[in-house]
């Protein structure tokens, strides 16, 4: 729909030329966004005048420059986990079968929630359980969708629905009783109590592990013919990759989080959390947990129980909040463009991906001195829980709004303070590594475990969810005080990801030419007579669309740029697509930034300094002065008086060198091909050494001496142009010795 760019550089202007084949296409087409340039030179002085009365003001200080944070602070927080990680990872063996961790209590709330999966609810038994309880929960139900087609396939190998056609009307329960019997390797389990037996007579599950346990050896038979079929060792080879991975995350020991530092100090929560993971064992506490080489403030845990982790003081209390790492990284790579680009002021996030995920984004910001606030959009009816759920971790240093963020109105002011924006709008979701950390952190979002599972092989993406992707780029890049974007998903297909970028930035820089080019033909429409206006024949046949080159100032343009590198000492460890992660940086190619340099030059610019910016008033200023000024040759009256304008009349000669068209000489077309096409001889002297170098060569290996070698000479020679000769006119011939004594 829109052309592509071509970019050359030009560093004489700070321009760039940009190839616009379809002028005024975009300008209606993006007229909603409010788009304004930061060359605007109405924007630039209303800006100016702004922080000249945020300075008035007491209190309020002009922004000052970046300021760098020492090593000393956050990076001595993040170790490298190279030294303790093999000690982790020897305990979660894939080719292990994992413990069974549920319940009968788990299987009934698991039935529950798949039951009300379907209809986008969450099962509210779940609210006010403990997170141990709630992740056993969750985790089961994701192996219930992971497994879901082989189990589906094995109940219809033994016609398990026909024989029993009642229990085609909820067949969740079904699968989730033929997993767990699976995972029981068809064995017993222990009696229930009474409580618990009451509650599975209710929910139907006693008569369907009955009829299920009639028919075990048929069902063992069914999948055990189907690992057979696809060559499988175990039930897991059966999944997609993408879901044998997850597996591994799920069910492990390891519980992931950062440390609020909001309510708690670093020193104070290690002391804490060595006393929570202490157990019987002469095993030291500090071997139970590992800082993130990466990530700072986030802990690795390890415990065999992992309600020792999930349940104790330092949770309850939100000193540590648990979230997978891969939600973290984002925030991290922000920080890392802010200081990249020496950035100051408020920084807004468009979309909250899941609540800790922001929180932890907050808690960066509230230890970074450049940065004053974090604004926070799109949260629509659930903002007064997130308002909670902040005001319960401490972060004070946060502002929520409802409204989204590509629909708020140009002339709200509540973005003229924001230099960078986190846009991190709703995605497939199809990328997720841990979807049973991001269903928890989004209070029980169902969404993400379909996407894996149900949705993961349909590559057709969502057009609403295009729709707001597309809209939050192109509104955050048509604001002039934004200087970077940082845009982040958790999806794997192109068209989210690099596409999106892409065509967001070629877009918004075909505006801004778009913008530039209708500027230059109102300046010269108002140049043009309307009396000397071509007429248009209407019969005539339509002109080809030609392309136009126009300049468009590096402010105003865009570009994806590369990622800084966030791991320790550059070693570029990080891999975003394991991490399930998609990060992309769009940055106007020349930073404008609100600090004293640009308040001086702005003040330069208006003359506060004693130059005058505009040059225009400069010349009809020195022009007027230069004619009513005159002298006379001598001091007497009676001589007449030279006027210094008629001196300084400009000749015929002088008129002819300053016609100008675009800041280019009027050439005659017709003499500038004449004089292209002319041939060119070379210059004499060259014909002469290449006439001779010929001439030694033919006769080198004779005996006589050289014959006189005549030189040729231009025949016709004018008086009016005299032939400029290399060598005297005189020689004529070149005498040679033999070849030998030449030689010699």
């Amino acid at each position: 729909m829109f052309s592509t760019l071509m970019c050359r550089r030009s560093l004489a202007m700070e321009k760039e030329e940009v190839s616009l084949t379809d002028p005024g296409g975009l300008t209606a087409h993006l007229a909603h966004l409010g788009i304004v340039l930061p060359s605007n030179s109405t924007w630039r002085n209303d800006n100016y005048f702004r922080l000249v009365e945020l300075h008035r003001r007491g209190g309020i200080n002009l922004p000052t420059k970046y300021k760098h944070i020492t090593s000393s602070g956050e990076q001595d927080e993040a170790q490298p986990t190279c030294v303790k990680q093999p000690k982790l990872e020897s305990e979660i063996n894939s080719d292990t079968a994992l413990p069974i961790t549920w319940t009968r209590e788990d299987l009934i709330f698991t039935s529950q929630l798949l039951t009300l999966s379907e209809k986008n609810l969450v099962a509210h038994a779940l609210i006010g359980k403990n997170q141990e309880q709630l992740r056993r929960v969750y985790t089961l139900a994701f192996d219930i969708l992971r497994f879901k087609p082989i189990l589906q396939e094995a109940l219809e190998d033994i016609e398990f629905f026909k024989t029993y056609p009642q229990f085609g009307l909820y067949p969740w329960k079904v699968w989730v009783i033929v997993f767990d019997l699976y995972r029981r390797d068809f064995l017993l389990r222990d009696t229930m109590e009474s409580s618990l037996e009451v509650l599975f007579n209710k929910e139907n599950l006693s008569e369907i592990e009955f009829a299920l346990w009639i028919n075990k050896v048929q069902l063992a038979a069914a999948i055990s013919r189907l690992r057979i079929k696809n060559r499988a060792h175990i039930l897991e080879d059966m999944l997609p990759p993408h879901l044998q991975i997850t597996h591994k995350i799920s069910n492990g020991p390891v519980i992931g989080g950062w440390i609020n530092t909001f309510k708690i100090e670093k020193s104070a929560f290690f002391k804490c959390l060595e006393t929570e993971l202490k157990d019987d064992s002469d095993q030291d506490p500090n071997d139970n947990f590992i800082k993130d080489h990466i990530v700072p403030r986030y802990i690795h845990c390890y415990n065999k129980n992992r309600e020792n982790i999930l349940n104790p003081d330092l949770v309850t209390k939100k000193h540590f909040i648990i979230q997978d790492k891969s939600l973290c990284l984002g925030a991290v790579m922000f920080l890392k463009v802010m200081e990249k680009l020496e950035l100051c002021g408020s920084v807004a996030q468009t979309h909250i991906i899941t609540p800790p995920s922001t929180a932890f984004f907050a808690s960066m910001i509230a230890n970074n001195p450049n940065i004053d606030q974090l604004l926070i959009f799109s949260t629509g009816q659930k903002k007064t829980e997130y308002e909670k759920y902040f005001h319960d971790i401490g972060a004070f240093n946060v502002s929520i709004f409802s409204e989204e963020f590509a629909s708020i109105s140009p002339e709200n002011r509540v973005l003229h303070n924001v230099i960078a924006v986190m846009a991190c709008p709703p995605s497939s979701n199809t990328s997720i590594t841990n979807p049973v950390d991001v269903a928890i952190s989004r209070g029980g979002d169902f969404t993400v475990m379909y996407a894996l599972t149900e949705h993961y092989k349909n590559e057709k993406i969502n057009e609403n969810i295009l729709n707001v992707q597309r809209n939050t780029l192109l509104k955050a890049m048509s604001m002039p005080q934004i200087q970077a974007v940082l845009y982040e998903t958790q999806s794997r297909s192109l068209t989210e990801n690099n596409e999106m970028v892409s065509d967001a930035v070629n877009e918004i820089n075909q505006w801004a030419a778009d913008k530039h080019y209708e500027e230059n033909q109102g300046q010269h429409i108002e140049n043009v007579n309307p009396q000397e206006a071509p007429e248009t024949d209407e019969s005539s046949e339509p002109q080809i669309s030609e392309e136009i080159i126009v300049q468009v100032p590096l402010c105003d343009l865009y570009e994806v740029s590369c990622l800084p590198d966030i791991c320790p000492d550059e070693g570029e460890c990080l891999q975003l697509g394991s991490e399930g992660i998609y990060l992309a940086l769009l940055k106007r190619k020349e930073v404008t930034r609100l600090d004293p340099t640009y308040m001086i030059n702005m003040a330069e610019a208006r003359g506060l300094f004693g130059r005058q910016g505009d040059s225009t008033n400069v010349k009809l200023t020195k022009k007027k002065a230069a004619r009513a000024f005159s002298f006379s040759l001598k001091e007497t009256k009676l001589r007449p008086k030279v006027e210094i304008d008629k001196l300084a009349a400009p000749t015929f000669e002088s008129k002819h060198k300053d016609i100008k068209v675009d800041q280019k000489l009027l050439i005659c077309e017709r003499h500038y091909n004449h004089f292209n096409t002319e041939p060119s001889s070379p210059p004499l002297a060259r014909v002469w050494w290449k006439t001779l170098l010929l001439h030694i060569k033919k006769y080198l290996h004779c005996k006589n001496k050289f014959p006189k070698l005549q030189l040729n000479r231009p025949i016709k020679v004018t008086k009016q142009v005299p032939v400029k000769l290399t060598f005297p006119t005189r020689i004529t011939t070149i005498d040679f010795c033999t070849a030998m004594e030449y030689i010699e």
